[in-house]
Parts: structure tokens; C-alpha cells; sequence
């Protein structure tokens, strides 16, 4: 049965196919009729030229041009809505296929992914079916790397707080969210094919689009960081130039359109004073190469622009994009109205500026630049807007931005999890208490939930339990539910209570040739990492320890595991961990410590596991039935 989320979606793909088949049978239409009156004004106008009818064929000319703009003005229109309609087609598969956890295919933030992170590596954040693909719906860099800082940076309560009442209002907007989305998209994608080749422009359009925007998403950080630079420097030089541009820009287009009057005499009347002509030639040659010497003295300026102009455009094309969007919903949370107020259309003006300065080096030099400095006009242009444009209000604008996508993205998984519940956050630190607590990642036809809960400092619960029962899974389902919490996004449970507090995990602890380093060594040092971050730090932690000391001889294992859990009670963390040593069950009468377990049972020689999490040690082996069961003699 199809729930309402997905129904939702079903219905948006249906209805966007037929505006795409509308739309491209319309511009098909249109496309014949533009060749025709195309091919139709260049034979009228050829015509009355022969019959040397001057005022006709000018009006003829000008007659079929208007109606030709018209026309492309039209297909343009058209080619816009086929492109929305395919980007929404895109935007509601992927929500379908988040929902079936079908994440291959989506953004999984790997460019974020960082190995010695507290948790990131061993919970999934970034990587191949990650929690960032199932909740990324960002558009752009700035989006992507706020929602990174969402999922890999503690936020204290206050904060989580005003992002759980800007997600729950952006929730229900779910028609506002994907425009939002989509407009980020179409204009992100126009940007950067805005920048390519015309042969890499025929490769975008004639194959996939999902991965041409994959490969056109740039790294802006450089690029901005270079324009905020020029941007805080003034160009005294340009001054002297002012005065000359101000003459070019009378004389030039008047000695341009006297050239072109000249011509068009010339084909449509007697023979004219060839002589003349050649004057004028060669007084437009003479210009020609007096600008060409401006703007020669000028190339270092145009230099430096073209460096970051087209990289700098791609990036805040999406941004004025999404400015205009979030200009028309109003909003009530606090949170977004003091994030919409700092978009509104003064800053959308400003930014449009720039981009048009932007967009101009985004191409090389051509005759017409030449002919008219329009390098030189814009620079002057330029100089004019440093003035008023403060490099920080960039900052501003990208960081609101930024934050409303990732809001947004939050805001698209929570929609589809309607279930899931908003955590409640606990001012009293050391604070965790879970019912039905699941793993956002695992499909709920196999999902299995468990109750959980541990309070007070220096509280340890330790899992015992069989091979393949279920304890690694438990800690990750504990730590991305906590990422989420902390995020301000509901989460996989049916009630969670939590402190603000951060995450550390000890699990896929790997040797590394290159570093000369044993997995077991790795797993100190993350241990020592651990109490390190401890004494360094305040704030709760909570800690996720997956098979401690795996690497070492049992009686080795036993001394240092028990030293390292007394260590923990006595600190200003709390924490799970799981081990397969029996032997420290008998912790749980000397310290605050809890035991929990995950069985296995022995049915007709064939091992079932439950995955429940139970009171206690546990009771149950299955090393060697696994043995048997793979063929192995026992």
C-alpha cells in the first residue's frame, strides 16, 4: 500500500511528464514556424534589396527580426518549462527512491567524509548509502557544506531548538521545498553550462543530465575567496580612464551605426564615393587600435577577473535563484524569518549586479568588446560597485542560503517520515532514553527497535552478545539517531529524550601499510583520542565503543578493558560498550554500570537472532554453529 508521501510523489512525476510532453510538442511547433518566417524574411528582404527599395527592405528587415526575437523569446519560455518539468520528474524519483533506501545514484558528501572525525567514518555520515544521502536535498556548495556542519558539529540547545521549529514548518511546505529545490538546480545547471565549451555544451545536452551535474558542481570556496579579495581592493589606475570612456561611448556606436548606414546604401543604391568609405575605414581602423592599446594596458585587471569570474558565477547564479524564492514565502519561525530578512530585494539587487559584472568575463575578449571597451565600461562598472558591496555581505548571503537548504533537506526527511518524532532535548546533561529506537538506514520491513536508556555521568551500559546479533548495529542505530537529534531532525524511535552532548565512536579500527600501523595500535590511538577529547572538553560526551581491544590475547584484553571502562565511570562522559569478554559482566556490582545483551538461538542446527536488546549478559554462543553451518569441521 502506497502511503501518502509516496502517493504524493507518484502523483508530481505523473503530472510533470504531461507538462513536459505539452511543452516539448508545443516547441517543436514553434521551432517549424521560426524557420519558416526565418527563411521567409531572408527572401522578402533579398527582394525588395534587388529592387533597390531602400525604406522596404529596412522595414522588412526589421519586421521579420522582431517577430524572429519574439518567437525565440517564446522557445526559450518553453525550453525553460521542459527543463522544470524534468528536474521535477528527477526531484520526486529520488524521494521515492529515498523512501525505498535506494540511495546509489544520490550525493553521498563524500568530499566531506574525514577518517579521523569523532564519529563520522564508523556511523555513516558521508560515503555510499549514507545518512547524508538519505537527508541531502541541498542544490548548492554552500547548502552541501552546511548541512556537512549539521551532521559533523554539536549544536548547543538553544540552537537545535529553533532549527526543530524551522524544520516542522518547512515540512509542510513540501510545494515550496522542491521549487526551492528545483529552481536551485535548473539555474546551477545553466551556470555551468554557461561556462563550457560549445562542444561540452553538445555533450549536456545530448547525454545524462544527473551526471553532468554531478561533474558541474564546483568547489566555490577558492573562487569566492579570490572575489572578496578583488572586491576589498580599489583600482586607482581605472580612474585615468574615465574621461576617454565616456568620449568612446558617444563616438563609437555613432561611427558604428554610420559604417552600417554606409553599407546598407551601398548595396541598395548607385555606386557611392568609394573614396569616402575608405576614409572612414580607415578613421574606425584608427579607433579600433587606440582601444585595443586601452585595453591592452588593462590586461593584468582583466586578468585577474577572468581567473575566478566564471567559478565565482556558477556559484552564486543558484544563490540569487534561491533569494527569489525565498522572497516570495512568508514565513513564521524564527529562525527563517531572520534568515529571509537577511535575502530580501535589496540584497537579490545587489548580488544581480555583480553577477552581470561576473558574467561578462566569464567569456573571452570579442571585436565588439573591442570596438566599444566593453571590458573597460565594465571594470569602471566594477569600481563603482566595490564601493557599496562590502565582501562580507557574500558571506552573509551564501551562509543564509546555505542554511535554508540545509533546513530544507531536513525538513524533505521529515516529510517522508511522517512517524518519525521530534526529540525532546534535556537540559540535564548525561540524558539518553529511547523507545522503539531503529536505524534510519535499514529498511522498516527489516528493521528491528529496541528500548534503550542510560543516564548519569560516568555511566557505562555494556553489551555482551553472539557473533552477528546485533551490537554493532545497535551502537550506529544510538549514534545517528543522536546525530539526527542534534541536528534539530526527528528522528527513528517512537520517543527519544537526549542532552546536548557529542558523539565519539571507537568501531572500524583499520590498519594502515603506509602509516606502518596494526589495527590494534589504530584502535589505542582512537581510545587515547577519546580520553584526550574527555579532559579537554566539558560538554557531555557520549562514547560508542564497539569490541574494545579486539586485537589483543584474552587475558590482555580482560586487564585492559576493565582499566579503560574505570576510566570512563569516573569521567564526564556516559556511553555503550559491547564485547564479547564475559568477564566484565561482574563490573556492574562495583561500578555504575549496566549489562545488556543480544542472543542467538539454536534451532535445528540453524542460528536465529532475534536482534532484541535484553536485560543482562548474555547467555548464548554461536562461534562454532556458524563453523558448522558454513561447512567448516568442528
Amino acid at each position: 500500500m502506497i502511503h501518502a508521501q509516496e502517493r504524493f510523489f507518484v502523483d508530481n512525476i505523473a503530472k510533470f511528464s504531461k507538462q513536459y510532453q505539452q511543452s516539448a510538442k508545443q516547441y517543436r511547433v514553434f521551432a517549424g514556424l521560426r524557420l519558416l518566417l526565418f527563411i521567409s524574411g531572408i527572401a522578402t528582404t533579398l527582394f525588395f534589396a534587388n529592387q533597390k527599395l531602400l525604406a522596404f527592405t529596412l522595414w522588412a528587415g526589421s519586421f521579420f527580426v522582431l517577430i524572429l526575437v519574439l518567437l525565440q523569446k517564446k522557445l526559450n519560455h518553453l525550453a525553460y518549462r521542459q527543463s522544470i518539468a524534468t528536474l521535477n520528474i528527477e526531484v520526486n524519483q529520488a524521494e521515492r527512491a529515498r523512501l525505498a533506501l535506494n540511495l546509489d545514484g544520490l550525493d553521498d558528501g563524500r568530499a566531506y567524509a574525514n577518517p579521523g572525525h569523532f564519529y563520522a567514518e564508523d556511523l555513516d555520515i558521508f560515503g555510499k548509502h549514507s545518512l547524508f544521502a538519505l537527508v541531502n536535498r541541498t542544490t548548492t556548495t554552500f547548502g552541501k557544506s552546511k548541512l556537512a556542519q549539521f551532521l559533523l558539529q554539536q549544536a548547543n540547545i538553544s540552537n537545535i531548538k529553533q532549527r526543530q521549529q524551522a524544520i516542522k514548518e518547512l515540512a509542510g511546505k513540501v510545494v515550496w521545498r522542491q521549487t526551492f529545490e528545483v529552481e536551485g538546480l535548473y539555474y546551477k545547471l545553466q551556470a555551468a553550462r554557461k561556462s563550457l565549451s560549445i562542444f561540452a555544451k553538445l555533450q549536456a545536452h545530448y547525454f545524462n543530465s544527473k551526471t553532468n551535474r554531478e561533474q558541474s558542481s564546483l568547489d566555490a570556496s577558492k573562487s569566492l575567496k579570490d572575489l572578496m579579495e578583488w572586491l576589498s581592493q580599489e583600482n586607482r589606475r581605472l580612474k585615468q580612464y574615465k574621461i576617454l570612456y565616456i568620449i568612446s561611448l558617444i563616438v563609437l556606436p555613432l561611427s558604428f551605426c554610420t559604417f552600417t548606414y554606409l553599407f546598407i546604401v551601398s548595396i541598395t543604391a548607385d555606386p557611392i564615393n568609394i573614396i569616402q568609405i575608405r576614409k572612414w575605414l580607415i578613421l574606425m581602423n584608427l579607433v579600433y587600435l587606440l582601444n585595443a592599446m586601452v585595453l591592452r594596458s588593462l590586461r593584468k585587471n582583466r586578468t585577474q577577473l577572468r581567473q575566478f569570474s566564471s567559478s565565482a558565477f556558477t556559484a552564486l547564479v543558484p544563490v540569487r535563484a534561491l533569494m527569489n524564492v525565498v522572497n516570495k514565502q512568508p514565513f513564521k519561525s524564527e529562525l527563517l524569518q531572520a534568515l529571509s530578512q537577511s535575502l530580501q530585494k535589496e540584497a537579490k539587487e545587489e548580488l544581480t549586479k555583480l553577477l552581470v559584472i561576473l558574467n561578462h568575463f566569464t567569456r573571452n575578449s570579442t571585436p565588439k568588446d573591442i570596438i566599444f571597451l566593453s571590458d573597460l565600461f565594465w571594470l569602471l562598472k566594477a569600481e563603482i560597485l566595490k564601493k557599496k558591496m562590502l565582501p562580507s555581505k557574500i558571506t552573509a548571503w551564501t551562509e543564509a542560503v546555505g542554511e535554508l537548504e540545509a533546513l530544507s533537506s531536513l525538513a524533505g526527511y521529515a516529510y517522508s517520515n511522517p512517524s518519525y518524532p521530534y526529540p525532546c532535548l534535556c537540559e540535564e546533561p548525561f540524558v539518553f532514553q529511547a523507545k522503539n529506537l531503529g536505524h534510519p538506514l535499514i529498511h522498516p520491513d527489516k528493521r528491528v527497535t529496541n528500548d534503550f536508556s542510560l543516564s548519569g555521568e560516568g555511566s557505562v551500559g555494556l553489551i555482551t552478545g553472539s557473533n552477528m546479533a546485533g551490537k554493532s548495529t545497535f551502537l550506529r542505530t544510538v549514534g545517528v539517531n543522536s546525530i539526527l537529534a542534534l541536528a534539530g531532525a526527528p528522528v527513528c524511535a517512537s520517543s527519544l529524550n537526549i542532552s546536548s552532548l557529542l558523539v565519539f565512536t571507537s568501531m572500524r579500527t583499520e590498519d594502515n601499510l603506509s602509516k606502518s600501523t596494526s589495527s590494534f595500535l589504530a584502535e589505542i590511538k582512537r581510545l587515547k583520542q577519546l580520553m584526550d577529547l574527555i579532559k579537554s572538553r566539558n560538554n557531555p560526551i557520549l562514547f560508542l565503543l564497539d569490541e574494545v581491544l579486539k586485537g589483543t590475547n584474552s587475558g590482555d584484553r580482560h586487564a585492559g578493558s576493565q582499566a579503560l571502562i574505570r576510566q570512563l565511570s569516573r569521567s564526564t562522559a556516559f556511553g555503550i560498550v559491547s564485547t564479547h569478554d564475559l568477564n566484565l559482566i561482574s563490573l556492574a556490582g562495583k561500578l555504575n554500570l549496566v549489562n545488556y545483551s543480544f542472543n542467538s538461538q539454536l534451532v535445528n542446527n540453524e542460528i536465529i537472532f532475534d536482534y532484541k536488546l535484553t536485560h543482562g549478559p548474555c547467555h548464548t554462543a554461536n562461534a562454532t554453529a556458524l563453523m558448522r553451518q558454513m561447512g567448516i569441521v568442528v
